[in-house]
């Protein structure tokens, strides 16, 4: 037998009612009164008792359809009750969700059941579910601060950064006196690169505390990263001891630099060094600022200095070099002047190239690896971070193919170099160079994202030619074989079968693509386009509303040089 209503479980949730004690169909007189007394050992910390009781009410209310109040009221005691046990495990949240669901299938307008649905969702891990709920609640009208900042941090959690900014930005006023919601709202806005959103927070947090460093701190970088330099000086200034934190004067000193200040710039990190001596901040960013301006002994100086010191997590690496070094370095190349053989140094330097290179810190790396290579010499790794970096500084010049080019010809195994290869091609419009590099790459190591690139060069290549547009869908499909929550396999196959007409397989691919990246504001469009040739208006113009929405809001993100290393080494 199949229940519905207040009964609609998970079936093993069922059978752990089942195994309850049942009270005799004919006692409906006793059901308000075990209930009661359920709810009062709950109150009183007794929760194995109350559940005890509970579940042997829910199995017998199984019979009384009449009495359908009582037993929405003792699903919700019981999830109260799984909830409060003191050593919760991952089994009461299901279970608690269970019974907030049979409720909220019965009275979907009861917002406080979805409210905490949304916590317990939260809790499990399931974030997409959580926020979902959480906009019920705010929806039936529970409206309050914590339903709000709950809903930004699923939402931004789930994926969903348009929800996430968008509920972020009815929480943010002036009424808030407290600097701990615009302060939380604003680190999450950050996170997620909404740079001019988190800056209003974390000035209302700012005004609601003055003297309190982090608000002003994350101002200031805020600030910084936005390249409001003088900003970011002003609103460090007042802070009390500043060259007491040598995060803060690292911060103050770069936003000096990069305003032209150099002398200011590092007399400020002189200090600091003198007074912090173990501390790396201070040194990474000088050293960076004695490169961009030339000094390569002085900064080399500085970077041993680094080395020499215990490893530490969470280096924070403001300064941002400004000079594209990577004719420079191919012209060093060029010259073949030997390397100084030291193999320790050289591994410090590659170390820093690369983590300055996944923070966005493309000029710096390009920095860091000439050093690296004057110690080590020209080997495939280096000119594999030299190309990729110059590829992001400039990827119409012609030092990323020559560097990747030439790490491939010293190692022909190293597919990732063949990859960067493919995507300069790409990016130079060598269509033919593209197809060969991407297919080497794939060849030596099946990776998702290289099938990709080699189905959208095949696509490219086939818009007029079938044989290469047959070839393309069986690359994405290669691509999602790997990894089938490929978000941007599923669009780019999607896209493709929509130029091929076929046009309900490319729904289904489209849809997959939103329901795995609800941001994805290109399938929105995609999908009201072909939406649109199938007839079916209203909703085509629905996903085009949602497109402009959705890109309207990401417009606002920004990929801004940031970061952090480790130091030592």
């Amino acid at each position: 037998m199949r229940f519905t209503g207040p009964w609609r479980m998970a079936e093993s949730f069922l059978i752990a009612i089942c195994l309850a004690p049942a009270l005799a169909a004919e006692d409906t007189q006793g059901f308000e009164e075990l209930f009661k007394r359920a709810q009062e050992h709950r109150i009183a910390g007794r929760t194995g008792e109350a559940l005890d009781e509970l579940l042997a009410l829910l199995t017998s209310l199984r019979a009384h359809p009449e009495l359908r109040d009582l037993a929405l009221n003792a699903n919700k005691e019981a999830a109260e009750a799984y909830l409060s046990r003191g050593d919760r495990s991952k089994d009461d949240l299901a279970r608690a969700a269970a019974c907030f669901e049979a409720v909220a299938a019965e009275q979907p307008q009861d917002a406080f059941v979805h409210y905490r649905l949304g916590l317990v969702y939260r809790e499990l891990g399931d974030n997409r579910r959580a926020a979902l709920n959480l906009q019920d609640a705010l929806q039936g009208g529970f409206r309050n601060l914590g339903v709000q900042v709950n809903l930004v941090e699923t939402a931004f959690a789930s994926g969903q950064s348009v929800l996430g900014l968008q509920t972020a930005r009815e929480v943010l006023s002036p009424s808030l006196r407290s600097p701990d919601v615009p302060l939380r709202l604003g680190k999450l806005l950050f996170d997620h690169l909404f740079y001019r959103e988190a800056l209003k927070a974390f000035q209302l947090a700012q005004q609601a505390a003055p003297e309190a460093f982090e608000p002003r701190f994350r101002l200031a970088l805020t600030y910084y990263l936005l390249k409001g330099y003088a900003d970011t000086v002003a609103a460090l200034q007042p802070l009390s001891g500043l060259e007491s934190n040598p995060e803060a004067a690292s911060l103050d000193a770069s936003a000096e630099a990069q305003s032209g200040h150099t002398e200011t710039a590092t007399s400020i990190l002189r200090r600091t060094i003198d007074r912090f001596p173990e501390s790396s901040h201070p040194y990474i960013n000088l050293a960076l600022i004695e490169l961009d301006h030339g000094d390569t002994e002085e900064a080399e100086k500085l970077l041993g200095r680094l080395r020499s010191l215990p490893v530490q997590r969470d280096v924070k690496v403001f300064y941002t070099v400004n000079r594209n070094s990577c004719r420079d370095l191919a012209n060093a190349l060029d010259q073949g002047n030997p390397p100084k053989h030291s193999a320790d140094t050289a591994e410090f330097y590659y170390q820093l190239a690369v983590q300055l290179q996944q923070r966005f810190h493309y000029a710096s790396a390009v920095e860091l690896i000439r050093l690296a290579q004057a110690n080590e010499g020209t080997s495939a790794r280096v000119l594999y971070v030299a190309g990729s970096s110059c590829l992001n500084l400039d990827p119409r010049s012609p030092e990323p193919i020559q560097f990747l080019k030439e790490a491939v010809a010293r190692d022909p195994n190293f597919d990732q170099a063949y990859y960067m290869l493919g995507r300069a091609y790409m990016r130079r419009g060598d269509l033919e160079g593209a197809l060969q590099s991407y297919r080497e790459a794939a060849r030596l190591r099946p990776d998702p994202s290289y099938f990709l690139s080699l189905g959208k060069a095949l696509a490219k290549s086939g818009m007029s030619i079938e044989a290469d547009r047959d070839r393309a869908i069986e690359t994405y499909e290669k691509a999602l074989a790997l990894d089938p929550s490929y978000t941007e396999a599923h669009l780019e196959l999607g896209r493709l079968l929509v130029q091929m007409n076929q046009l309900e397989k490319a729904r289904t691919q489209l849809e997959k693509a939103l329901d795995l990246e609800p941001d994805f504001y290109e399938a929105d469009y995609l999908l009201g386009r072909l939406l649109y040739r199938m007839g079916d208006a209203e909703r085509s113009r629905e996903y085009m509303a949602s497109f402009e929405e959705k890109k309207s809001a990401l417009m606002e993100q920004s990929v801004i040089g940031s970061g952090f290393i480790f130091g030592g080494q």
